[in-house]
């Protein structure tokens, strides 16, 4: 068992870099996504009702 652990250790060097480049692209739509919400009115309109302490009135834009 000892034996292999400089062989694993190489393996996760070699491979980590991808496994995060992975990740990141697995999650790229998601937070484009969300950077699109946020300029939208009704995610305006939510935030202010939240803020206000009132019902938001959504207007579907």
């Amino acid at each position: 068992m000892l034996g292999r652990a400089p062989l694993l250790r190489a393996f996760f060097v070699l491979e980590a870099p991808w496994a995060k480049f992975a990740v990141l692209m697995a999650a790229a739509p998601m937070l484009f996504t969300a950077s699109r919400l946020r300029q939208s009115d009704d995610f305006r309109e939510g935030v202010e009702a939240f803020h206000a302490k009132r019902k938001a009135v959504f207007r579907g834009t």
